[in-house]
């Protein structure tokens, strides 16, 4: 199994939700490691909030805290990558903790939709690699079909309120910018 950061995104919009579930899915049948780190997750938190003021901050809170509960070995602590923050240079210095961490934990890949703020040259320095979540899925697609086709069963299951079909899914997910993921999951399945 390959070890990849998936970066939270701090702006959620009506179909990141879907896509953050969807990878996450990914995760739990083992095709990737997740790894955060505690302050992109506060990160996380704060935008979630701000986009969705109606959300209590136990409720944003108990999410981030199931993720650890699925995936106790994926936060990583800030004292783990605060050293190296220094030594990366990106467009946006707001952004260096993503590739501290990322290489602080020895991840392959960071998963971003703001690929510009990653440039591949500054990231080849820490054996990183940045890569869109469409390109991403499309990937575990491609590698293990049956186990990501098991994740977007698994995800469906779970979402009671209100049900969802795997077509609601994929209209979500096609509107959080991924695609190419949902095309190529509908010419490969018909559920």
């Amino acid at each position: 199994m390959n070890r990849h950061v998936y970066r939270i995104p701090g702006c959620q919009r009506l179909g990141s939700s879907s896509l953050s579930d969807t990878l996450l899915r990914c995760a739990e049948v083992d095709l990737y490691r997740p790894i955060w780190s505690t302050k992109v997750v506060e990160e996380a938190k704060r935008a979630i909030c701000r986009v969705h003021p109606d959300l209590s901050d136990s409720r944003v809170s108990w999410r981030f805290s199931n993720m650890n509960t699925a995936f106790p070995f994926s936060e990583i602590s800030d004292k783990q990558w605060e050293g190296l923050v220094s030594g990366v240079h990106l467009p946006d210095q707001d952004d260096r903790h993503v590739v501290a961490a990322a290489a602080a934990a020895g991840a392959d890949v960071i998963v971003t939709s703001n690929l510009k703020d990653f440039p591949v040259v500054e990231l080849a320095e820490y054996s990183l690699e940045p890569v869109g979540p469409d390109t991403f899925l499309c990937d575990m697609l491609d590698l293990n079909p049956n186990a990501v086709q098991h994740a977007v069963r698994m995800q469906i299951r779970n979402l009671k309120r209100p049900p969802m079909s795997v077509d609601k899914l994929l209209g979500y997910l096609k509107r959080a910018n991924v695609p190419e993921f949902v095309a190529d999951y509908r010419s490969r399945f018909t559920d």
